[in-house]
């Protein structure tokens, strides 16, 4: 339901530092009627203590809206209410991204136990095959993403090399994990990341599209616009 914002006193409500992801999209904002609402962030009437949906947008084009800051300080500023909002957006982000990795652990728990057990034997040198390639593969995807979750808990941001990343992407995909790719972020501090990512780049494979969202602008800028310009220029 839309509200009249003809009747709404804004100096009454304030955002609550809540946030929720729908991925069907399918609210609406309560104070403009703008549709396919993904990040819904939440309004408190002072008195009544009602809720209402609204998005970012309507927040900080209604400046009575109050915002306080995480020591419960009164945000007056435009530019430090626009970098309130974002910041809390990126800590809802990262609950989100964590708990869509903790989701995926749950799923292939079993799996990940089986095959620690099952090299654990083999590298005791038991009477069992010898691993394959696909089954080396795997376990060691299972060993970079326990790590990668253990690692999170501490960084604020979550990144993770382009193909590792691509791999998680097609996990979730895999197994009905809903995720939001704009909560992970990409990092190229390697010789080899830098290369697989200009790798994928080249190729214009599906597996580029899965993390494309995850790059940062300068990286967009430099490996993907620059390396097409040049690829261009070659020619």
């Amino acid at each position: 339901m839309v509200i009249d914002d003809e009747k709404i006193t804004y100096s009454d409500w304030s955002f609550t530092n809540e946030i929720e992801i729908d991925y069907s999209k399918k609210d609406i904002c309560q104070l403009c009627g703008h549709k396919g609402l993904k990040y819904k962030y939440y309004i408190r009437h002072k008195t009544n203590r009602d809720l209402m949906i609204v998005g970012s947008s309507c927040i900080l084009k209604f400046s009575d809206i109050i915002i306080y800051s995480k020591d419960g300080k009164l945000i007056s500023d435009e530019k430090l209410r626009e970098k309130a909002l974002k910041d809390s957006l990126n800590e809802h982000l990262r609950e989100a991204a964590l708990s869509s990795l903790r989701e995926l652990y749950k799923i292939k728990e079993l799996e990940i136990r089986h095959l620690k057990d099952y090299f654990t034997d083999y590298d005791n040198r038991l009477n069992i095959p010898r691993p394959s390639q696909g089954e080396r593969e795997e376990y060691q995807f299972f060993k970079d993403f326990e790590s990668s979750i253990i690692s999170t808990k501490e960084n604020k941001k979550l990144s993770f090399e382009p193909l590792f990343l691509t791999q998680v992407f097609k996990a979730f995909h895999t197994h009905g994990v809903l995720y939001e790719s704009l909560a992970f972020h990409i990092s190229l501090r390697t010789l080899s990341a830098q290369i697989d990512l200009k790798g994928l780049v080249k190729n214009g494979s599906s597996d580029f599209e899965l993390i494309k969202p995850c790059l940062s602008p300068t990286q967009y800028k430099k490996y993907v616009i620059d390396s097409s310009c040049h690829s261009i220029i070659r020619n």
